[in-house]
């Protein structure tokens, strides 16, 4: 083997406190304090990392260097905290003062060290299973990330999604106003609610006067229609819906939306108007 292969098999065997192997390397004459090219860390490193006492006794004892430095700038006694260790390298551990304060101390906060990961079991649900009570489940999971899709009509860019809330685009279809926009809707997302709970929610939202008695189906745009609670589930953030009215909901005249609760569609007269207009037109 070349030099540069057996001086990794060094920094190797000194990671994995192989005493027999680090013997063997440097009496054929490794070099003992060669560095990694990338990181800059020599076999008495990795030796003092893993806490190996018997192989940083060999490698001191063989020549290697104390001060030696990593490319951040680490001897062998900055990468370990065992005392045996820094007995041996000759390092004395000044004992810390709690009553003192201590703000210049380096730490990492837990959840930076050890993230939870995103897609882990304990994260996904299993959506392969139907749910009992539809109630009482939340919708699928989804990553609670930042989203940064291509601008279309229905999914603007950018969006940020909520860890809490999942927010539901709706408007009216086919109605004859100037002012049509969407109105956002906020959902708890550990309750989906069912079909008919959606319709009732999602009108009250537009606040228009409409009932869900007068909603004929729920188009999720571009082109498909909610017929289940799954359907409702598999909803994702801002998609955008349309609430499709019953034909009779239409005024006739001005394409207007007739309540429910209104005089003029409950009258006699207005139904016998609304019968015979709807022959003429269609």
């Amino acid at each position: 083997m070349d030099a540069a292969t057996n001086e990794e098999a060094l920094r190797e065997a000194a990671a994995n406190g192989n005493v027999d192997e680090i013997s063997k390397l440097i009496e054929s004459g490794v070099d003992i304090n060669s560095t990694n090219k990338m990181n800059g860390w020599s076999p008495l490193h990795w030796a003092c990392k893993r806490g190996h006492l018997k192989a940083v006794e060999i490698l001191l004892s063989s020549g290697a260097e104390k001060i030696i430095v990593n490319a951040k700038g680490e001897t062998p006694a900055d990468v370990t905290k065992n005392p045996e260790v820094l007995e041996l390298l000759g390092v004395v551990e000044v004992p810390v003062n709690d009553s003192e304060p201590t703000s210049d101390l380096k730490f990492k906060p837990n959840y930076l060290s050890h993230p939870e990961f995103m897609y882990s079991k304990a994260n996904h649900r299993d959506t392969t299973k139907i749910p009992e009570n539809p109630l009482t489940q939340p919708f699928h999971y989804q990553p609670q990330t930042v989203t940064c899709t291509p601008p279309t009509q229905w999914a603007p860019a950018g969006l940020v999604v909520h860890p809490q809330f999942i927010v539901l685009c709706v408007r009216l279809a086919h109605v004859s106003k100037m002012n049509n926009d969407f109105v956002e809707v906020e959902l708890d997302r550990q309750y989906a609610p069912n079909l008919a709970q959606l319709t009732d929610i999602l009108c009250k939202a537009l606040d228009m006067g409409i009932d869900a008695d007068q909603i004929r189906a729920i188009r999720k745009l571009p082109h498909y229609t909610l017929k289940t609670d799954r359907d409702v589930q598999r909803l994702t953030d801002y998609q955008a819906l349309e609430l499709i009215l019953q034909p009779d909901s239409l005024n006739p005249f001005d394409g207007s939306i007739v309540s429910l609760s209104s005089e003029a569609n409950t009258s006699p007269d207005s139904r016998y108007l609304k019968d015979h207009v709807s022959k003429l037109v269609y």
